[in-house]
């Protein structure tokens, strides 16, 4: 999943409330959150942004399904 630029740009504005994040990698993802490197208007943050998992995951096989809803809910 970490290669859908757009939805990682959707879950890091979201979560910082920003609407100015152009950029998003994925750099870590676990049972209570993934990691993102992200950029805003064009310049890579220094600090990544954690976004966690709530719940946290129970394991690998719900990874998918809540990317999926939190890309639905990041789209409203």
């Amino acid at each position: 999943m970490s290669h859908h630029q757009d939805t990682l740009v959707m879950y890091v504005s979201q979560h910082l409330k920003r609407k100015d994040v152009t950029s998003a990698s994925m750099l870590q993802i676990d049972s209570k959150g993934m990691l993102l490197r992200y950029g805003i208007n064009g310049v890579e943050q220094k600090d990544p942004v954690r976004i966690p998992f709530d719940p946290p995951l129970m394991g690998y096989e719900e990874v998918k399904p809540r990317l999926l809803s939190m890309k639905v809910d990041a789209e409203v």
